[in-house]
């Protein structure tokens, strides 16, 4: 790779920092000003598109075995007929308090779907600005977040209109909610609104409230490029959730900017088409949408179910596939079991195409091979469709190998990316024709960033071979604050319009940026030694027999130690002797910690880890780290603290063991 992905400005470095980067494609132009295809707004963005890709395919809904769609043309009507409906519903019902052209918020709450996607459509169209609820938040957070961001409104996916009545009581701000789902008249549903009607809530349904519209249309109300588009709560793994606030210029600054990166190559010999099941409400989903409507793609929704996307993929046959490392690690794992470790001829034949394609890739001659993918790995590309052509991940680290692995099994475009909710989740992306590992690309062109000292951590701009510091972004994506929080605002934007993201970073010769640290996440073992427990987890990820792990270390002991969930189906692959054993029974076996340590010892040589961030003890359980259960964001980040918490009679325990196997080694010494 012998391009710039980009290059310092020319203005003077200040003290305490790198000079400012920007992405060689500006070739010395300002940032990208916030237009997506011409379209200031996500308003804008929408309507552009009803314009241009009238009668292609937007939004498909799985039935079946195949997908049903709408057009373009047909959802632009049907946002202004809800829009409309939901303008009337609500002034209806707050005593007009809520009036046509009133400012407010409005609260979507279920897992992706088209009714998700109008209903945001529908507030933009009308001056209103969303806030998303991940599917996966239990009431507590909902409460809190409703409260917070005062929305008179929530559309809901019908199985969760319940616990929000339920909740009536600590929700006065709740005027009306919506159900996605068609309210038919039964036992159940009669309740509810009985329930709802107590509590002096209007509970109605999204084909009522378009039906109202249908009968009451109103005109649009477009917002501008500087009006808050959405507060996005953070998941966050430590305290309450933080509301970012993010304009329409924050969106399409970034999807203007993806755009052209993640454009899937010529296709016209089939159709243009990207899966959605990373939740809507974290931005990473919703820059991908917004930029595939600019360029008329069309957007299908998994069934709800991410146990049954692959069968979803199967049916859709995407082009665009946005993804995270919690999945691809899963389908790397699936993948590789069935190719590079398949026993016979057939493996032999895998790990001979494999080496041929890698040497290929790593030559910067790319990831398709005449001879291997006819006969090997198009079979492959069919378990994610058969037409993917690039795979974009964000969310969390992942690895080099797994990145090159995709793009060899599956023969196409890997991109990884990185950013944060305060840039509207995209900062960085690897660049199409870049066959490189390791790194999260350059800035996109609607930013620039530039690294920071931090000396506590002995990180600086003068270090070699290469500067490393603290990532630190400014642009049009950079946020506008956090919601009723100007304390946390001025924590993470200075007076100088800079993002400082926590993250520590290192420019690569390419002008590309490795992650290497986390500012905050790190802690000290008793002998004085540094810890980064991502670093390590990323390497333990790659373990065959654990699919989660959880690493813990603190100032009072002189180890780390893990807690990991048993990959059952792998474990019973390389230890038949557990065939017929459940899951809970192999956990539990004593030969079972012992082998997943010898794994995870074996991986951590492997990648040059010094002694002391070799883990010296695990904890093996069945159960998986969820949302469900506290250990995970929603965005599927392990709660650090949570995780100590669930499992810190097993922690403390491994290290009563690890002392007295310490102190039994002494006496025989003596």
């Amino acid at each position: 790779m012998s391009r710039a992905y980009a290059s310092p400005t020319s203005e003077p470095a200040k003290s305490g920092s790198t000079q400012i980067y920007r992405c060689s494609e500006l070739s010395g132009a300002d940032l990208n000003d916030g237009t997506l295809q011409g379209a200031k707004t996500l308003y804008e963005n929408l309507w552009k598109g009803v314009e241009t890709f009238g009668n292609k395919n937007l939004y498909g809904t799985r039935k079946g075995s195949q997908y049903k769609w709408k057009t373009y043309a047909q959802i632009g009507e049907l946002v202004t007929q809800f829009g409309s409906g939901l303008v009337k519903v609500l002034a209806e019902n707050s005593q007009n308090r809520y009036t046509y052209g009133t400012n407010w918020n409005l609260a979507i709450y279920s897992v992706n779907r088209e009714e998700w996607c109008v209903a945001e459509h529908a507030a933009h169209a009308f001056g209103i600005a969303s806030v998303a609820l991940y599917d996966t938040f239990g009431i507590e957070s909902i409460e809190y977040i409703v409260g917070h961001a005062e929305t008179p409104v929530v559309v809901c996916s019908l199985d969760k209109v319940k616990g929000l009545l339920s909740s009536a009581a600590k929700l006065p701000v709740i005027k009306v909610i919506i159900s996605m789902d068609v309210l038919e008249s039964n036992e159940t549903n009669d309740a509810m609104r009985a329930l709802a009607k107590q509590n002096k809530i209007a509970l109605i349904d999204f084909k009522e409230v378009t039906t109202l519209g249908q009968q009451n249309i109103l005109k649009h109300l477009p917002p501008k490029a500087t009006d808050l588009a959405t507060i996005c709560y953070t998941s966050g793994t430590t305290g309450l959730p933080k509301g970012a606030l993010l304009s329409h210029r924050n969106f399409t600054a970034c999807g203007g900017s993806i755009e052209p990166l993640v454009k899937a190559g010529k296709l016209d010999d089939i159709p243009h088409v990207m899966v959605s099941y990373l939740p809507l409400a974290h931005c990473f989903e919703r820059v991908m949408e917004i930029g595939m409507i600019s360029m008329g793609y069309a957007i299908g929704f998994y069934r709800g179910d991410v146990l049954g996307l692959m069968e979803d993929l199967s049916i859709l046959k995407p082009t665009v596939f946005p993804s995270v490392p919690r999945l691809l690690n899963r389908v790397y794992d699936k993948v590789r079991s069935s190719t590079l470790e398949a026993g016979g001829v057939k493996g032999i034949l895998f790990r001979k195409a494999y080496a041929a394609k890698k040497a290929q890739l790593k030559a910067g001659h790319g990831f398709k091979h005449a001879i291997w993918d006819r006969i090997l790995f198009s079979k492959v590309a069919a378990v994610i469709g058969g037409q993917v052509r690039i795979i974009v991940s964000g969310s969390a680290p992942l690895s080099g190998d797994v990145l090159d692995f995709l793009r060899i099994m599956f023969c196409t475009e890997g991109l990884e990316g990185y950013g944060q909710t305060e840039n509207a989740a995209a900062a960085t992306c690897q660049r199409q024709g870049d066959f490189t590992s390791g790194n999260v690309g350059a800035p996109l062109p609607c930013v620039e960033f530039k690294l920071m000292d931090v000396p506590e951590m002995n990180y600086t701009s003068k270090d070699q071979p290469r500067p490393r510091g603290e990532i630190c972004f400014r642009g049009h994506n950079v946020f506008m604050g956090y919601h009723k929080d100007p304390a946390k605002t001025k924590e993470a934007l200075d007076e100088d319009g800079w993002l400082h993201t926590g993250d520590i970073g290192i420019i690569t010769e390419h002008g590309s940026v490795s992650i290497v640290d986390r500012k905050k996440n790190i802690f000290k073992l008793s002998q004085g030694e540094y810890i980064v427990p991502d670093r390590i987890e990323a390497v333990l990820a790659k373990s065959r027999l654990a699919q989660q792990v959880y690493l813990h270390g603190d100032s009072l002991q002189p180890y780390l130690v893990v807690v990991a969930v048993l990959n059952h189906e792998n474990y019973l692959q390389t230890y038949p002797g557990f065939l017929g054993q459940s899951a809970v029974d192999v956990a539990k076996a004593p030969s079972t910690s012992v082998a997943i340590l010898e794994e995870f010892t074996k991986l951590c040589k492997q990648a040059g880890l010094k002694g002391f961030e070799i883990p010296k003890a695990v904890f093996v359980t069945s159960e998986l780290f969820s949302v469900e259960n506290g250990i995970l964001t929603p965005t599927f980040k392990v709660k650090r603290k949570e995780a100590h918490h669930s499992f810190k009679k097993e922690i403390n325990q491994l290290f009563v063991n690890l002392k007295a196997q310490d102190e039994a080694s002494e006496k025989a010494k003596l």
